[in-house]
């Protein structure tokens, strides 16, 4: 005698897939929320100084997590220009990359004159926008939100006008949407 399987509800294969992903979505929710992230890493800062100039390039490239969206990278420069005893405000430009799902975003970074060579941990606040995404990310384009930015090298510092030259470091970043 041959039986039949005839389930009491119906089951479509969509609900089930969408069901299996469920801990993907909540992680896509998380950026919308609200992009929070700490990236750890290495700097180098590039020290330049004339008779009445002094720049700075600093070089960062580590690595940070979202919790339930997983490891990102990020690279990218920070410039600082102090000429002829005006201060002009610090800018940069910085590329996350996601590691295990698809995407980039590219941030434009602001803030005032600091040092980005400092011997001793230091800290500048800067505003941060969102001026390309792609992916998971691509929601977040025009987010804007705040940048602290933690330094410690060791080498040449640029407040001290016979140093001129290459330092070397480590940095965190906090990224914080809103």
């Amino acid at each position: 005698m041959r039986r039949r399987f005839r389930p009491s509800e119906s089951w479509f294969l969509e609900e089930r897939i969408a069901l299996s992903h469920a801990a993907e979505i909540a992680a896509l929710a998380a950026p919308r929320a609200g992009l929070r992230v700490v990236f750890h890493g290495a700097v180098t800062t590039t020290t330049r100084q004339g008779v009445d100039t002094n720049s700075q390039v600093a070089a960062l490239s580590g690595t940070g997590r979202v919790p339930g969206f997983g490891p990102l990278n990020l690279a990218g420069t920070l410039n600082s220009s102090f000429v002829n005893v005006r201060s002009f405000p610090d800018s940069g430009r910085l590329v996350v990359i996601a590691r295990t799902h698809s995407g980039t975003m590219n941030l434009t970074l602001t803030g005032p004159h600091s040092d980005l060579a400092p011997r001793t941990a230091t800290t500048s606040h800067f505003t941060f926008r969102v001026s390309r995404a792609t992916g998971q990310f691509a929601s977040l384009v025009g987010a804007t939100g705040t940048a602290d930015l933690t330094l410690k090298v060791r080498g040449p510092s640029a407040f001290n006008p016979s140093h001129a030259g290459t330092s070397h470091g480590n940095f965190t970043l906090a990224l914080k949407q809103g």
